[in-house]
């Protein structure tokens, strides 16, 4: 065997910046998904958000819609020419009669004059209500003592009324010279029969 002095040589490789370089891409990456991740949940939370958004604008259109149609049915309802006023008044007078009737109790020292007024209203086409009063004794609950017709505003106050016609004592008396009035809203005015 043959000897030798030589020692054996070692290289040694410094990889160090390579490391670093390594390490310096991977966190690069590493924050590229992290943003990436933020951005996708993001745009979830915005999509959630609008989504909801969207549901709470559909349920306050229905809302509404459902409001504005619940109004008007009960408006037009009370708004029908004559719809139910035959039958309120029938009831009306038969209430009417059963208080009369106790008038017999009420202490004679103290007078109370009583008269009834039944009231029925039909809106015209120009949304003013041709208002009819039936004004009755409780002597004679059948046939009323005085009845007065008169045109009130949209909302029903009788202030600014235009009082059309009354009839007392089998006569009619007309209270206005309007023609437009005597040709729309006279004819709604509820006037007892008037016999010849």
């Amino acid at each position: 065997m043959v000897e030798t002095n030589e020692t054996p040589v070692h290289t040694y490789h410094n990889f160090s910046k390579y490391n670093e370089a390594v390490d310096l891409e991977l966190s690069r990456h590493d924050e590229a998904r992290r943003v990436l991740k933020s951005k996708s949940v993001l745009l979830r939370a915005k999509a959630l958000a609008f989504v909801i958004l969207a549901f709470c604008v559909v349920l306050l259109t229905i809302f509404i819609i459902y409001s504005l149609f619940r109004d008007e049915s009960r408006a037009s309802v009370s708004q029908v020419p004559g719809s139910s006023t035959v039958e309120d008044t029938r009831k009306t007078k038969q209430q009417l009669t059963e208080i009369a009737s106790g008038s017999e109790n009420n202490n004679e020292s103290f007078p109370i004059e009583k008269k009834f007024t039944v009231v029925s209203s039909t809106t015209m086409i120009t949304g003013e209500k041709v208002v009819t009063a039936e004004e009755f004794l409780p002597e004679n609950l059948k046939s009323p003592n005085w009845v007065y017709c008169y045109v009130s505003n949209s909302n029903g106050t009788s202030q600014n009324a235009e009082y059309l016609a009354s009839y007392k004592d089998g006569e009619m008396t007309i209270e206005t010279v309007d023609k437009y009035l005597l040709e729309n809203a006279m004819p709604l005015c509820n006037f007892p029969a008037v016999s010849p």
